[in-house]
């Protein structure tokens, strides 16, 4: 499978940091929460159906903050 483009990856963080849950590190709310989701440490390794699992949780996530 097809690692995710740069731009999904920004938007990962995008909507990571509007919801105040990235850190300094991987060890932050949002590796937790992509973890969780997709079993995958890093963002890179995250697949096309990751990248929409996660979009998905985070949009929720968004519409409950």
């Amino acid at each position: 499978m097809a690692a995710i483009t740069k731009e999904q990856i920004k938007r990962i963080y995008g909507m990571g940091a509007g919801l105040g849950i990235v850190g300094k590190d991987r060890d932050d709310m949002l590796h937790e929460v992509i973890f969780s989701i997709t079993g995958k440490e890093s963002v890179k390794d995250l697949t096309d159906s990751d990248f929409k699992a996660v979009q998905t949780e985070l949009i929720n996530r968004m519409k409950l903050a």
